[in-house]
């Protein structure tokens, strides 16, 4: 951000055109998991921004397909893109989920695809997930 040069402003126009992290849709589903990965994961956010940095955000990789991308160059918006991408991300990053809750998230992300099957989560899975005391 802070080179004002020609550099500069191409090196943030290929951000914005090969990471989900240059679009507000991808700003908004890593800010929420963060959020919920702090609060429910109850993690400190250096161990939240740890988890977050070893999921792949390229646009062109064919997990975000149906959550966060249409194909491997057009991406999606709106509140159910958000939401599903923050919870695709959390399972990504450790969030506990019981058989059920995964079956559940897979059928959001390919309702017609019985065969889909969730990528393997980037960190191990947290010890606790809920409301803090």
């Amino acid at each position: 951000l802070r080179d004002t040069s020609k550099n500069g402003r191409r090196t943030r126009r290929e951000i914005r055109k090969e990471s989900l992290l240059g679009k507000p849709i991808g700003q908004r589903v890593l800010a929420g998991a963060f959020c919920q990965l702090t609060e429910w994961g109850q993690i400190d956010g250096v161990e939240a921004c740890g988890r977050l940095n070893e999921v792949d955000w390229r646009i062109g990789e064919p997990m975000w397909r149906n959550i966060l991308t249409r194909d491997e160059s057009r991406v999606l918006s709106g509140l159910a893109a958000i939401q599903l991408g923050t919870d695709f991300v959390t399972y990504l990053t450790g969030r506990p989920m019981d058989p059920t809750d995964l079956d559940g998230l897979r059928s959001r992300v390919s309702p017609e695809d019985d065969s889909y099957r969730l990528p393997s989560p980037v960190c191990e899975r947290l010890p606790t997930w809920g409301v803090p005391n």
